[in-house]
């Protein structure tokens, strides 16, 4: 591996905790330009497409749109097509089934989701393989059919939360708030409505304390579902307006 390499694997790691973090996705996309512009002389290929792939799911969630994901002017899906590059897979599918999963589309966002983790042999040890399992979890408990088979859903959540158990490497304030919302799913797929609200209310107070701001935008949502309420409250559009999405990006 030489240094380009290096440098672009370490750039890309940062990029990914900076948008899991409190960092807008504006903020975000002027990082990767930047970014792209001081790579761009060592002509690495990869790191062209894994900027492509964050730069539209930047352009998807930050615009009113009914196009299709991930099929824009920076990164079109078919692009994998003429790729060997099987990293890239992992994140194409990943950022296109968070991009999916935010606009409640949820059967899509899971199966995107999990198409992505068959590449998890290219990102082993990778922040973003836990966010992939993180998203799966919350897929797995809004899923139509978690509540036909709650039972079912359960043991899928508790595989995803189990996951989040295991490393050793990032601080617990990074995962703490992630592992919380996962356990008021399992809480309110049981029928504990109470006790899923708490862990709802402290995820989304975790969040807002650790600066993960698409965490809270996630634990509130979880509330707006538990309480049953097709209205989105004025702190989700304010949390997605700081965070850069467009405001209708969670639907009502």
């Amino acid at each position: 591996m030489g240094a380009s390499d290096i440098a672009s694997y370490a750039a890309h790691l940062a990029t990914l905790h900076r948008m899991d973090a409190a960092a807008s996705l504006q903020d975000s996309q002027h990082w990767l330009r930047a970014y792209s512009d001081r790579l761009a002389k060592h002509n690495l290929n990869s790191t062209r497409l894994w900027n492509q792939v964050l730069l539209q799911f930047i352009e998807d969630v930050s615009n009113s749109t009914t196009q299709p994901l991930m099929q824009g002017k920076h990164f079109n899906m078919r692009t994998l097509a003429k790729s060997d590059d099987k990293s890239l897979f992992y994140i194409a599918h990943h950022f296109r089934g968070l991009a999916c999963m935010l606009r409640g589309r949820w059967k899509e966002a899971y199966n995107e989701l999990r198409k992505a983790k068959k590449y998890h042999y290219f990102v082993i040890g990778i922040y973003i393989e836990y966010l992939t399992e993180f998203y799966l979890g919350i897929c797995a408990a809004r899923l139509p059919a978690a509540r036909k088979f709650p039972a079912n859903h359960i043991r899928k959540v508790e595989k995803h939360l189990g996951f989040l158990a295991k490393p050793k490497a990032y601080p617990n304030q990074a995962l703490v708030g992630k592992r919380c919302l996962l356990r008021g799913y399992i809480e309110n797929l049981g029928g504990n409505s109470a006790n899923a609200k708490a862990l709802f209310e402290e995820a989304a107070e975790l969040s807002a304390k650790n600066g993960h701001l698409l965490d809270r935008i996630l634990a509130l949502d979880a509330l707006r579902q538990r309480d049953g309420s097709e209205i989105v409250s004025e702190e989700i559009v304010r949390c997605l307006i700081q965070w850069g999405a467009t405001p209708d990006l969670v639907k009502k």
